[in-house]
């Protein structure tokens, strides 16, 4: 029987199919193998039919990962809901362009989610947000909730899909699910001011099925991401820079110092400084120079 894990924990597994949700253990060749079975996985599982037995169902094959995470440890994802504050915590384009970067490197196609625009008083930002537009992500604005027809073409963009949840402390992941899904309840907590990030408040990795056969992972927030990658990785994959480096007069531009960089001349200043700030966060932990 086909199934998705959707919740893990000491080794004991839940996974979701057709016919319902079973707790189920691995066999024993994962473990010899060293394969650790994780929240996405799609997996094949044998029910065992005795009345009155427990954990005895068992998973017994694991399908090819189309990616992979190690924090939060999970699999197999479509879409990264990138959610961003206007306000409180301030905006951080760096850490947004970042994050957005590393997604796109692991081909998991993002989608932008800002909040607290009713809150932003002096209209801070918006220009920014407009820029994102222009490089045609899919983007929507939540204030105290999203009308009606917001909310359906969200659910309807990762209607079937597996989606992870995630942006920094603060600034509104919870909520977002929780009107999502009235059902849900995730706690809140509050913003700390001094240290400009929100408290954690999400404890486990679950898939949460927001609609039929529609999974969303709530992921704790946090506020740096390791650098992991190669140098013409972030190269091709900042941003809309995936459409623009084959203009490049040469093949392995890094849009830095070559002349006739089409990326160069067509990238805005403020996406322009902070993809130099990523390759020089790479280039402090590697022997990489410019």
């Amino acid at each position: 029987m086909f199934g998705i894990i959707i919740h893990s924990s000491g080794g004991n597994y839940r996974v979701k199919t057709k016919e319902g949700i079973f707790r189920c253990k691995p066999i024993g060749l994962f473990r010899n193998q060293k394969i650790e079975l994780v929240v996405g996985d799609r997996v094949e599982i044998k029910v065992d039919q005795n009345i009155g037995q427990q954990n005895l169902n068992i998973i017994s094959k694991l399908y090819e990962r189309k990616n992979q995470f190690i924090r939060p440890k999970i699999s197999n994802i479509d879409f990264a809901i990138i959610v961003t504050s206007v306000v409180e915590p301030r905006f951080n384009h760096f850490y947004l362009n970042k994050i957005i970067t590393f997604f796109q490197i692991k081909k998991v196609k993002p989608i932008l989610i800002f909040t607290k625009v009713d809150l932003n008083k002096k209209a801070e930002n918006l220009d920014l947000i407009k820029k994102y537009q222009d490089l045609d992500y899919d983007i929507f604005i939540f204030k105290n909730s999203f009308d009606q027809k917001v909310k359906d073409d969200f659910l309807n963009l990762i209607k079937n899909k597996f989606s992870i949840v995630t942006g920094q402390s603060g600034v509104g992941k919870s909520t977002i699910l929780n009107f999502i899904d009235n059902n849900l309840k995730l706690d809140t907590a509050q913003i700390s001011f001094s240290l400009n990030r929100g408290k954690h408040t999400t404890r486990d990795y679950t898939a949460i099925e927001i609609i039929k056969d529609t999974f969303i992972v709530d992921s704790p927030g946090f506020s740096s991401l390791k650098i992991d990658f190669e140098t013409d990785q972030i190269a091709k994959n900042f941003l809309n820079f995936s459409n623009l480096y084959s203009k490049c007069q040469f093949k392995n531009c890094l849009h830095i110092n070559e002349k006739n960089c089409f990326v160069k001349k067509s990238t805005d200043l403020i996406f322009y400084n902070d993809y130099l700030k990523l390759i020089n966060e790479l280039k402090k932990i590697t022997n990489f120079k410019i």
